[in-house]
């Protein structure tokens, strides 16, 4: 579980440094991310 946490960070990181990849369907998967998480 660690390692697929620690992949969706990678992904994440990468999203938030592309500042083109701000898409609606992006935001909500960053969005839903970030809920899963917080749990």
């Amino acid at each position: 579980m660690e390692i697929i946490l620690s992949y969706f960070d990678q992904i994440l990181s990468i999203f938030s440094m592309d500042k083109t990849l701000r898409n609606p369907s992006v935001h909500q998967i960053l969005s839903f991310n970030n809920r899963v998480f917080e749990k």
